[in-house]
């Protein structure tokens, strides 16, 4: 249903699809459409999504599995998938004031969220890390020495 909402509103400027458990017709979609896909490790919709992303034409679109069979993810990855979505949008918002405001908070809430994860969860912190590098505007915390310490990376110097 969300494949078939989005190529309903190209030319309306859909921005995402958060696909959930299935995949769709991505040859319809605009290129500049994301698609963020989640799909439980056991679905049997799978090899479906799988096939979907392989076909999309927007290179900042995700497929996340997460185990689980023909389920919703949980609301950590859905909440995850939708600061996917809005940090694609962001990127390609032109600079107005609005826009700006709208990057620095949610920036932010990005910095909280891997500061918040960075010592008891350091992958969830890198993943959060990389979806604030979708943000142009963003300081590039991907590559902090500090972060990647505690993840057990080597330290990237500047």
């Amino acid at each position: 249903m969300a494949f078939w909402l989005a190529e309903q509103m190209k030319s309306k400027g859909f921005a995402g699809v958060l696909a959930c458990g299935a995949g769709g017709t991505p040859d319809k979609l605009s290129s500049k459409t994301v698609v963020f896909g989640l799909c439980g490790s056991n679905c049997f919709n799978r090899w479906d999504m799988a096939c979907t992303f392989k076909r999309l034409k927007n290179n900042s679109s995700r497929l996340r599995f997460f185990v689980g069979n023909h389920t919703w993810a949980d609301a950590d990855l859905i909440t995850y998938a939708m600061a996917w979505l809005n940090a694609c949008c962001l990127k390609t918002m032109p600079q107005m004031n609005a826009a700006v405001e709208e990057k620095k908070h949610f920036v932010a809430l990005v910095q909280e969220n891997i500061r918040q994860a960075s010592e008891s969860d350091p992958e969830r912190a890198y993943e959060w890390a990389v979806c604030l590098s979708q943000v142009s505007a963003a300081p590039s915390l991907a590559t902090s020495p500090q972060l990647l310490a505690r993840m057990g990376e080597p330290s990237v110097k500047p």
